[in-house]
């Protein structure tokens, strides 16, 4: 949730590391410690991009890392493990998903790390570590799903772009604050 969130930047008034900081691990750590889905939320500030986590765009709350760290240490973590690492974008803030800096961004630090599919294939549920690995991987690969932006379509897919329509989510923001209650929660959903 709220991925890039491990460090606080240029946050508004009210917010501070006990309301917005979702993460205590950098990203090659989270990966490190076994997350591979995140949940990044772009935002164009200052002529960076940020991950952020706000009320909404311009709202309350933070930019976190920049996402060029993010990706160059997903990138890392891939050059160096075979394994599969799906990005999820969405709640974009001053920038869009198909906006050339954002795209230039994700192309030239992840690049061959992308998952580009060939075969159409309705769901990740469909797919096989071998498929989206390769038969002899050299590293791994991420799979970067949009939440808005790109349709489900074949010409999106070979350039690695996926709709979330692939994935089956389920959750939301549970607001409860007693253990047990939030444990109840969570296994509902699970």
């Amino acid at each position: 949730h709220d991925a890039g969130m491990y460090i606080l930047r240029k946050c508004t008034f009210g917010a501070n590391s006990c309301n917005t900081q979702t993460q205590e691990l950098d990203m090659f750590h989270q990966l490190g410690a076994g997350y591979r889905i995140f949940d990044v939320r772009p935002a164009l500030v200052g002529g960076e991009i940020y991950a952020q986590h706000a009320t909404d765009c311009g709202g309350l709350g933070c930019q976190g890392d920049f996402l060029k760290n993010i990706f160059q240490m997903t990138n890392e973590f891939l050059t160096e493990y075979n394994e599969v690492v799906i990005l999820t974008f969405g709640h974009f803030c001053n920038i869009s998903p198909n906006d050339t800096m954002f795209i230039n961004l994700v192309n030239e630090s992840l690049g061959d790390k992308i998952y580009k599919q060939t075969d159409f294939s309705p769901n990740l549920y469909d797919w096989s570590l071998q498929k989206v690995l390769g038969e002899n991987p050299k590293n791994g690969k991420v799979i970067l799903v949009f939440e808005e932006g790109f349709s489900n379509i074949t010409e999106n897919r070979a350039k690695g772009y996926f709709s979330n329509n692939i994935m089956i989510f389920t959750g939301g923001w549970s607001n409860k604050f007693i253990y047990s209650e939030l444990k109840e929660d969570q296994l509902k959903r699970y």
